[in-house]
């Protein structure tokens, strides 16, 4: 099983969305997808219809038990989080190998999923840096502005940090903008500037715009290609999703 984790600590770029709509298409193509939600605002598992008061969540795994995991839709299943989660920093901050809880779970889980999607809370913390330790590759959801151009810096550092010294695996699958606007003058002048440094960030080439049917969407608590298959919104993730799909598979993590 391949792990991604979906990370950017900067907040309001659309983590949870990209995730849940990522994981529907890669479940459409056949991979048998798991999604966990490490962020104690729980949105995530709030946009997959998974209820608040279930009992076994993420917290499990830090606690070194084994969560149980919750089926969304065919192929696509989700280790929910919820507001009880946000203690745990101070919980396990003195334990030995505290970086290493979510790793350690995630390879005592069931051997049926083929891809594994983290969605990271927008900080960088030791619950971060747990997700990035049980990854093979993150991928950066950013928004075309100069804050979110600003934060690329630290989140690389970050990245190389735990590569150093926690996972040598781990890698930088791409980022993309989301949210895109393509009439905005600054959009477009941060966007080039992002593919001028080209050498240092995979860009990918797909641009998720900002449309209305995503807000629909998570209200219904479906994915983009449950409400509207044929929408601009479900083409735009469905170009991204192949693209990843071929770096992916251009690098033999998945068939």
């Amino acid at each position: 099983m391949v792990t991604i984790a979906v990370m950017n600590q900067k907040g309001g770029v659309g983590k949870s969305t990209v995730t849940r709509n990522f994981g529907a298409f890669l479940a459409s193509q056949g991979y048998r997808t798991l999604m966990i939600d490490v962020d104690a605002q729980s949105n995530l598992s709030q946009i997959c219809n998974v209820s608040a008061d279930i009992e076994s969540t993420v917290l499990d795994a830090f606690r070194n038990q084994v969560p149980q995991i919750y089926n969304v839709s065919e192929n696509l299943s989700i280790i929910p989080s919820s507001l009880s989660f946000a203690g745990i920093e101070l919980e396990i901050i003195g334990a030995m190998q505290r970086e290493m809880f979510l790793s350690k779970a995630i390879k005592k889980l069931p051997d049926e999923f083929d891809i594994c999607l983290v969605d990271c809370p927008p900080a960088i913390n030791i619950i971060t840096t747990n997700a990035l330790a049980a990854s093979q590759w993150v991928l950066i959801p950013m928004e075309a502005s100069l804050t979110a151009f600003n934060g690329l810096e630290m989140m690389f550092k970050i990245i190389s940090m735990v590569r150093d010294g926690l996972n040598p695996d781990l890698s930088v699958l791409g980022a993309f903008i989301n949210k895109y606007k393509e009439k905005t003058v600054i959009a477009r002048e941060i966007l080039q500037t992002m593919e001028d440094i080209g050498v240092h960030i995979a860009l990918f080439n797909s641009k998720v715009r900002q449309f209305e049917d995503f807000k629909k969407a998570e209200f219904a608590k479906k994915s983009i290609f449950d409400i509207g298959n044929g929408s601009l919104a479900a083409a735009d993730f469905r170009a991204l999703g192949f693209e990843i799909l071929d770096k992916l598979k251009a690098n033999n993590s998945i068939r």
